[in-house]
């Protein structure tokens, strides 16, 4: 779903429907697929800068970089409206600073 002009295919919804319908014989790829595609980039394509577009989507598109999102906390379930952790920009501008919890986080 990622824009043609990122490197992507620019499928539509019903287009990626298709996809994942072909694709779900094999559960494991299905699973990585719509975690990437359907959560992981998601928040960039709706709601990120032009900046963060250009520079996270071709990667992601290529499959040299793979998304995520930590979604789960002790407070707010699977609600992503009420998440709670924040990440902020340290002072030097190096790295980022987590607050908050997640009650499980699996990288594969």
């Amino acid at each position: 779903q990622i824009p043609e002009k990122y490197g992507g295919l620019g499928l539509s919804n019903s287009a990626y429907a298709r996809v994942a319908e072909l694709v779900s014989q094999d559960a494991g790829i299905l699973v990585t697929l719509m975690a990437h595609q359907s959560i992981g980039l998601k928040g960039i394509i709706i709601s990120g800068t032009d900046a963060q577009k250009e520079k996270y989507l071709p990667k992601l598109a290529t499959g040299e970089h793979v998304a995520a999102f930590c979604l789960t906390e002790p407070s707010s379930g699977s609600d992503a409206a009420s998440i709670q952790t924040r990440a902020t920009l340290s002072e030097d501008g190096k790295a980022f600073l987590l607050n908050g919890e997640k009650v499980a986080l699996c990288v594969t």
